[in-house]
């Protein structure tokens, strides 16, 4: 077995590892754990793989400190009355996904650069007088998918505009008429499986939309 790399001193999140190090069963294996001082000032044992993968960070008191966050922010809504109009949880999320590395959809937004305006971050009243009450059936929408969300980049789409906003989602210009390959598919009657197999052939477009389907023959 190779030497345990030595970790005193090294820093995960909040905790810095004091040492020494030790070896405990746990399920049935056998565990290398690291006396860590928290930020806080509290010592925890912490498990090695649980530090180096980003599982721990803390002795538990960032996990207390979003829980009184959140509980804050909730009371914070509940006086206001934020909490019952449907557009404050459109913002939220909106905000969180853009600028909390804790949210599951940060790598999609913030992580790709992606931020709310300075207005609209600071402000529900702001985002609500820009946009206006979203209307039925629409959810909120950015017109470039790689731009921020600003006031003149936003709107309330339906399912399938935001469906043909996706980023990386081929869409086929024809004579005057722009739409995607599921759409041109069924309105020219030929399979999406062979609108995109001509695609990737290089096939041009005219060709792709005009040329019939070859029929194969079944043998008796």
């Amino acid at each position: 077995m190779p030497p345990l790399r030595n970790r005193v001193g090294e820093r995960f999140g909040r905790l810095t590892v004091v040492g020494p190090h030790a070896r405990r069963e746990n399920g049935g294996q056998m565990r290398t754990y690291w006396r860590c001082r928290c930020d806080c000032g509290n010592y925890v044992e912490v498990f090695v793989g649980s530090l180096t993968e980003g599982l721990t960070q803390s002795c538990g008191c960032y996990r207390d400190e979003v829980s009184g966050a959140r509980f804050k922010d909730w009371n914070e809504r509940r006086s206001t009355g934020h909490c019952r109009e449907p557009l404050y949880g459109t913002w939220t999320s909106m905000v969180s996904r853009c600028h909390s590395e804790n949210d599951q959809a940060y790598c999609y937004y913030g992580a790709r650069g992606i931020s709310v305006c300075a207005r609209w971050r600071e402000s529900f009243e702001a985002f609500r007088d820009d946009m206006g009450p979203r209307p039925s059936g629409r959810t909120l929408d950015r017109v470039n998918n790689d731009g921020d969300y600003t006031r003149e980049n936003c709107r309330w789409a339906t399912t399938q505009e935001q469906h043909r906003n996706r980023r990386g989602l081929c869409l086929l210009t024809f004579q005057g008429k722009t739409q995607t390959i599921t759409e041109w598919a069924a309105e020219v009657g030929i399979p999406r499986v062979t609108l995109y197999g001509r695609r990737r052939r290089g096939w041009s477009v005219e060709r792709t939309l005009t040329e019939p389907p070859r029929r194969y023959r079944v043998r008796d």
